[in-house]
Protein backbone atom coordinates (compact mmCIF):
# COMPACT_ATOMS: atom_id res chain seq x y z
CA UNK A 1 0.00 0.00 0.00
CA UNK A 2 1.34 3.16 -1.10
CA UNK A 3 1.11 6.09 1.46
CA UNK A 4 0.56 10.00 0.74
CA UNK A 5 3.30 11.97 0.22
CA UNK A 6 1.68 15.08 1.53
CA UNK A 7 -0.54 15.96 4.80
CA UNK A 8 -2.60 18.79 6.06
CA UNK A 9 -2.59 20.71 8.85
CA UNK A 10 -5.10 21.94 10.64
CA UNK A 11 -4.87 24.73 13.61
CA UNK A 12 -6.24 27.51 15.02
CA UNK A 13 -3.70 30.78 15.25
CA UNK A 14 -4.98 33.38 17.63
CA UNK A 15 -3.43 36.88 17.62
CA UNK A 16 -3.87 38.45 21.07
CA UNK A 17 -1.78 41.30 19.94
CA UNK A 18 -2.71 45.16 18.96
CA UNK A 19 -1.91 44.59 15.13
CA UNK A 20 -1.94 42.35 12.62
CA UNK A 21 0.10 39.65 11.93
CA UNK A 22 0.64 37.32 8.89
CA UNK A 23 1.85 33.56 8.53
CA UNK A 24 4.46 33.92 5.90
CA UNK A 25 5.74 30.24 6.10
CA UNK A 26 6.93 27.13 7.93
CA UNK A 27 9.48 24.21 8.63
CA UNK A 28 9.51 20.91 10.13
CA UNK A 29 11.92 18.05 10.09
CA UNK A 30 8.96 15.70 9.20
CA UNK A 31 8.74 17.10 6.30
CA UNK A 32 10.54 18.05 2.92
CA UNK A 33 8.93 21.33 2.86
CA UNK A 34 6.01 23.44 3.97
CA UNK A 35 3.46 24.85 1.91
CA UNK A 36 0.67 26.94 2.39
CA UNK A 37 -2.77 26.00 0.57
CA UNK A 38 -6.64 27.18 -0.05
CA UNK A 39 -9.84 24.84 -1.28
CA UNK A 40 -11.06 26.71 -3.78
CA UNK A 41 -14.25 25.70 -6.08
CA UNK A 42 -12.84 25.23 -9.78
CA UNK A 43 -15.06 26.68 -13.25
CA UNK A 44 -15.71 22.95 -13.83
CA UNK A 45 -17.76 22.91 -10.43
CA UNK A 46 -15.21 20.38 -8.26
CA UNK A 47 -12.95 21.10 -5.36
CA UNK A 48 -9.86 21.99 -5.47
CA UNK A 49 -6.12 23.04 -3.96
CA UNK A 50 -4.05 26.01 -4.63
CA UNK A 51 -0.72 27.02 -3.52
CA UNK A 52 -1.04 30.18 -1.64
CA UNK A 53 0.36 33.10 -3.10
CA UNK A 54 0.45 35.49 -0.10
CA UNK A 55 0.54 35.08 3.54
CA UNK A 56 -2.44 34.30 5.46
CA UNK A 57 -3.47 37.38 7.39
CA UNK A 58 -4.68 37.00 11.24
CA UNK A 59 -6.24 40.05 12.59
CA UNK A 60 -5.64 42.26 15.54
CA UNK A 61 -7.29 40.28 18.51
CA UNK A 62 -8.80 37.90 16.16
CA UNK A 63 -8.06 34.31 14.58
CA UNK A 64 -7.56 32.16 11.76
CA UNK A 65 -9.04 28.69 12.02
CA UNK A 66 -6.74 26.61 9.24
CA UNK A 67 -8.68 23.61 8.55
CA UNK A 68 -9.46 20.70 5.93
CA UNK A 69 -11.52 22.07 2.90
CA UNK A 70 -10.14 25.79 3.73
CA UNK A 71 -6.98 27.64 4.49
CA UNK A 72 -4.63 24.99 5.57
CA UNK A 73 -0.69 24.06 5.52
CA UNK A 74 0.79 21.26 3.30
CA UNK A 75 3.38 19.14 4.50
CA UNK A 76 5.44 18.14 1.26
CA UNK A 77 7.32 15.13 0.80
CA UNK A 78 6.47 13.89 4.73
CA UNK A 79 9.22 11.49 6.22
CA UNK A 80 7.68 8.39 7.39
CA UNK A 81 9.16 7.54 9.94
CA UNK A 82 8.41 10.75 11.62
CA UNK A 83 4.40 11.03 10.27
CA UNK A 84 2.97 8.32 12.31
CA UNK A 85 -0.39 8.22 13.37
CA UNK A 86 -0.21 9.91 17.32
CA UNK A 87 2.93 10.50 16.94
CA UNK A 88 3.80 14.37 17.30
CA UNK A 89 5.55 16.58 14.98
CA UNK A 90 7.55 19.81 15.38
CA UNK A 91 6.27 22.94 13.48
CA UNK A 92 7.90 26.03 13.25
CA UNK A 93 5.76 28.93 11.65
CA UNK A 94 7.18 32.08 10.82
CA UNK A 95 4.95 34.91 10.85
CA UNK A 96 5.79 38.61 10.02
CA UNK A 97 5.57 40.45 13.12
CA UNK A 98 5.83 37.70 15.74
CA UNK A 99 8.64 36.02 14.00
CA UNK A 100 9.13 32.07 14.59
CA UNK A 101 6.84 30.00 16.99
CA UNK A 102 7.23 25.81 17.18
CA UNK A 103 4.39 24.12 18.59
CA UNK A 104 3.80 20.01 18.21
CA UNK A 105 0.99 18.87 16.23
CA UNK A 106 -0.44 15.23 16.64
CA UNK A 107 -0.20 13.38 13.26
CA UNK A 108 -4.01 11.64 12.84
CA UNK A 109 -5.09 10.19 9.99
CA UNK A 110 -8.98 11.05 9.00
Amino acid sequence: MDMPTAGGIFMMIKNSGDAPDKLLSGSSPACGSIELHEVVMKSDGTMGMNLLDKPIEIPAGGQVELKSGDLHIMCIMKKDDQFKPGSMIDLTLVFEKSGEMTVSVEVRME
